[in-house]
């Protein structure tokens, strides 16, 4: 009898939502503006038109409403390639520390946003 595998759809540690908007990433020393997808606690994904390299290092400028600019270091962990845009690839990546206000603000944003 051949044995049937369940598939488990991936679980998020954190909720995310939708934050569609431009920042700043800083790459090896260059400074690009490009957009950001999505963000949560725990990171934000971004669309980038170069190739970044798993667990290499960015530097994530944004700002949240209501809120001044945030600055904060964040690792590549997973990419793909942007569905209908050539040359484009989206890529998660996970900040590596917080202050608590930002991490307050993403938190009301992604509450305020669930529907």
């Amino acid at each position: 009898m051949e044995e049937k595998q369940i598939e488990y759809p991936r679980r998020r540690r954190v909720p995310r939502r939708d934050f569609i908007r431009p920042i700043g990433l800083l790459v090896q020393g260059r400074y690009y503006i490009t957009r950001s997808l999505q963000i949560g606690e725990g990171g934000i994904k971004v669309e980038f038109h170069r190739p970044l390299q798993d667990q290499a290092e960015v530097v994530v400028t944004f700002q949240m409403p209501d809120s001044g600019p945030t600055v904060v270091r964040a690792v590549v962990r997973n990419q793909e390639p942007a569905p209908d845009e050539l040359g484009l690839t989206h890529f998660g990546l996970e900040f590596c520390s917080l202050e608590f206000q930002v991490k307050r603000a993403i938190r009301n944003y992604v509450a305020l946003t669930a529907a």
